[in-house]
């Protein structure tokens, strides 16, 4: 928001968008760090190959260096909370896609790259969306001191995700997929509590409008209703410049006199 707020970290937790924020990008971090080392550990049992383990890696950075510009473009075309949570979502589900299929035993090679690739192109689009949207809920004169909370709750989840995805994957192939699904959808939960300051803008301007009074909403509405200067280019082209604004004027205040005529005055013939 663009109020006025002490910068100190205490007060940043307090802030409810820049706290939503926080948790759905530290969910987030945590499901893709997590997914990176399970889809590793599924390739690499299931081929035993070092080739295909690195392959892995190559298809799920590769949309990020396609989509690099499309990505930063739809961040500044769209919404940018709308976009998050639509990647969010769509990683939700393909990771839902690899928990069925890996606990059905039924998941194959080809369906965990093209699912990697899917979460990759996600990942693009997020990465951009995410960075753009701190500016616009952190409060005035607290960017950098929320862009570097950010940034280390984003460590901690870059170090401690691959830990917790190999413990996962100790107890169940499936278990760590089943998790990021969690994460993500939850995620996409608080990613739809954040409110910019542009929403808190037309919501004060909404609730204000509510509260007007009869005569100033009447008003409003006169104004809104009243033709275009265009209206009266024929009244003016035919009459003087007086009568138009007299024919104006009635659209904006009643009209003293019973009705307006916009005929031309007849000139007095002089004997």
């Amino acid at each position: 928001m663009s109020t006025t707020m002490p910068v100190g970290a205490r007060e940043l937790l307090r802030h409810g968008p820049f706290l939503f924020f926080l948790l759905s990008r530290s969910l987030s971090r945590f499901a893709s760090q997590i997914a990176a080392v399970a889809i590793g550990w599924q390739i690499y049992d299931l081929t035993g190959s070092a080739f295909q383990l690195g392959m892995v890696g190559l298809v799920q950075f590769l949309p990020t260096a396609l989509l690099v510009f499309v990505a930063g473009h739809a961040a500044d075309r769209f919404e940018r909370k709308r976009v998050v949570q639509l990647c969010q979502l769509a990683e939700a589900a393909t990771a839902l896609f690899l928990a069925v299929s890996t606990f059905a035993g039924a998941l194959t090679v080809a369906q965990i790259f093209i699912a990697t690739f899917v979460i990759g192109i996600a990942g693009a689009f997020e990465s951009p969306a995410t960075a753009a949207l701190l500016p616009l809920i952190a409060p005035k004169g607290s960017v950098q001191r929320a862009t570097a909370i950010s940034s280390g709750a984003a460590q901690v989840a870059t170090i401690t995700g691959p830990a917790l995805g190999g413990l996962a994957y100790v107890f169940a192939p499936s278990l760590p997929y089943f998790v990021i699904v969690v994460f993500w959808l939850a995620g996409a939960v608080l990613t739809s509590f954040i409110h910019t300051a542009k929403q808190e803008l037309r919501k004060r301007i909404r609730r204000q409008t509510m509260y007007l009074p009869a005569s100033a909403s009447s008003a409003t509405t006169r104004r809104s209703s009243a033709p275009s200067h265009s209206t009266f280019s024929p009244c003016c082209s035919a009459a003087s410049r007086r009568c138009c604004r007299s024919m104006r004027a009635t659209f904006f205040r009643p009209a003293r006199s019973a009705s307006a005529s916009c005929a031309p005055r007849p000139r007095s013939v002089r004997s």
